[in-house]
């Protein structure tokens, strides 16, 4: 009997050891900056995490980091994403409401497989510089995400772009062009063939390999919503891969051009005959 209860024990202490945060004495933290605090909107104390103890998590074997909700009895409402090459997992609570991940190698590291966000949150989620990272997972469903750009990895071959990401305006008025029509630049590094827009999404976001995006060639189909009003002049340009569009019923929809010629699916070297004329029946007046 006592050997049983002490499995059971044993049992009961690792099954909540998974689901633990992890120690404090895991990270390096202070008060969240008043920058920071200005940006999302919120005032008082709170702590940011701004690193991982990488030598001490290589020590002790950790490879699952969750963010704590709480370090000394103050929220933890950001947090700087860093760490050693054995990490596979972050969790991050609802608690944080900006994340730093410009600091961490996503390019170069291909170890870590997973951040997930976890609970029910329903306060917008901001990236520090406006650069969102996504690995194999996304915010809880209908959360808002303040962005600049966007990196997608582990995601699967099916990707869908959420109506509540919200590209930051500001972002456009410094490079002096009228949003929406310079719109979000999104770099996939991965295997997604099928990119879809929510319903709600009235503007696509630049796809183009002319501005920089050198990871988003093996695009084979892009779905639009009912919804959509405007393609940027560059958005699909020099998708080489690309061989269908799919587009809503009854929709006219916008080509500006920028100062530029219409070019939206210039070089698209894999469209068919068929596919060519819906997207020229979409009003598209522009070369292929």
């Amino acid at each position: 009997m006592k050997k049983i209860l002490l499995a059971l024990s044993l049992a009961i202490a690792t099954a909540f050891s998974c689901f633990a945060a992890t120690p404090d004495k895991y990270f390096k933290y202070d008060l969240c900056p008043l920058d920071i605090l200005s940006k999302i909107g919120m005032k008082g104390d709170y702590v940011y995490i701004t690193n991982f103890y990488e030598d001490k998590m290589d020590e002790d074997n950790i490879t699952e980091v969750e963010i704590p909700k709480e370090i000394e009895g103050l929220s933890v409402i950001g947090a700087c994403i860093s760490g050693s090459r054995n990490i596979t997992k972050i969790s991050i609570p609802e608690s944080v409401l900006y994340i730093n991940a410009s600091e961490y190698d996503f390019w170069n590291d291909d170890s870590l497989k997973l951040i997930e966000y976890t609970g029910t949150a329903t306060k917008p989620l901001y990236f520090e510089g406006g650069r969102a990272v996504f690995i194999g997972s996304v915010p809880q469903k209908g959360r808002k995400v303040e962005l600049q750009s966007l990196i997608v990895k582990n995601c699967g071959d099916k990707f869908e772009i959420s109506k509540d990401w919200i590209f930051d305006k500001n972002y456009a008025n410094e490079f002096k062009y009228d949003f929406p029509y310079y719109t979000t630049p999104l770099f996939i590094n991965d295997d997604i063939k099928e990119l879809s827009f929510e319903k709600g999404v009235t503007v696509v976001w630049n796809l183009s390999e002319d501005r920089g995006h050198p990871h988003i060639v093996k695009i084979e189909k892009i779905i639009l919503p009912s919804t959509i009003k405007t393609i940027p002049c560059q958005a699909f340009k020099n998708l080489k891969k690309l061989t269908e569009v799919v587009f809503p019923k009854n929709v006219k929809i916008e080509y500006p051009n920028e100062g530029w010629n219409n070019e939206a699916f210039l070089y698209c070297r894999s469209l068919g005959l068929k596919a060519k004329q819906a997207i020229k029946a979409s009003g598209y007046t522009g070369e292929f």
